[in-house]
């Protein structure tokens, strides 16, 4: 039912995506924290060079790296409630830990091309703790939560 849900949610905001780029608008009208989602939490396909496929259409470009965190948008957005720490990438303050590791799959780039949509992948699995940087929820963002998770900032 997750699975089919991610998948429903990803489909529909390719959609509108794509409907933009034909009718020439600017960008998709996604919020920090769908993309996030999109990004970090909806792996739709079991193998790296499909799921990357998703991200990479978004883009428009292949990723050299990308975090799948195996855990719920409500479990991310909970740690984002836990107390403000130093991101590990930036000076910024608004990274949270996480103080469960969870399984995710590392996607590392080993063939890069210029069509985005054939680049390769390696699928690293791995279980660890993840850092993420939150923000105010967006007003198009569920209510439920008040700050929401907008960027993975590392692993460990």
């Amino acid at each position: 039912m997750k699975g089919e849900l991610g998948l429903l949610l990803c489909k529909q905001l390719f959609l509108a995506c794509f409907c933009d780029l034909v009718l020439g608008l600017a960008l998709c009208h996604l919020t920090w924290a769908q993309w996030f989602e999109i990004q970090h939490l909806i792996m739709a396909h079991p193998r790296c060079d499909d799921a990357m496929r998703v991200v990479n259409r978004y883009r428009r470009q292949c990723k050299s790296k990308n975090t799948f965190l195996h855990t719920s948008f409500a479990a991310v957005a909970q740690v984002c409630e836990t107390p403000n720490i130093t991101c590990l990438t930036s000076p910024s303050t608004n990274c949270h830990n996480s103080s469960v590791q969870v399984p995710l799959v590392d996607c590392n780039i080993t063939r890069k091309t210029k069509d985005y949509m054939n680049c390769r992948y390696q699928n690293v699995p791995a279980t660890k703790f993840y850092v993420v940087a939150c923000a105010n929820r967006s007003v198009q963002d569920n209510t439920t939560y008040p700050l929401v998770p907008v960027h993975l900032d590392g692993t460990y």
